[in-house]
């Protein structure tokens, strides 16, 4: 039997307050995908922030983390659903789909193998 994965919405950047509508639509897609996923969201303030709390996450194997930005590869629906259920039965246990900052986007990290991904709009 396959266990769910786990998946992370994160957003990295100032967050004075939830007016910036991350909340919103990051709730539509914990709606969407939490009958077939175990979902989430993380806010930080800073990149460090982020990948401090992937180092932190635990599990049989580390979480992958998926930057999504411009710069990213582009997917369609049907490629994307492939390409996260090959993940799945790779053993991937959690996912953290990464956003922000809004000026530049992510940096590329160095942080692991599992941190190196990167998908676009």
């Amino acid at each position: 039997m396959l266990l769910p994965m786990h998946l992370t919405l994160a957003h990295v950047g100032a967050r004075a307050n939830s007016k910036d509508g991350f909340d919103a639509l990051a709730q539509v897609y914990l709606d969407r995908c939490s009958p077939f996923a175990r979902c989430q969201t993380e806010a930080f303030r800073s990149e460090d922030a982020l990948l401090e709390w992937l180092n932190r996450q635990q599990g049989r194997l580390p979480a992958m983390a998926v930057f999504l930005d411009s710069r990213g590869k582009q997917m369609t629906s049907e490629a994307f659903a492939g390409w996260l259920g090959a993940r799945r039965d790779q053993g991937v246990q959690h996912i953290v789909f990464a956003i922000g900052p809004p000026a530049d986007g992510l940096r590329p990290l160095s942080a692991g193998p599992n941190c190196n991904s990167r998908l676009g709009p």
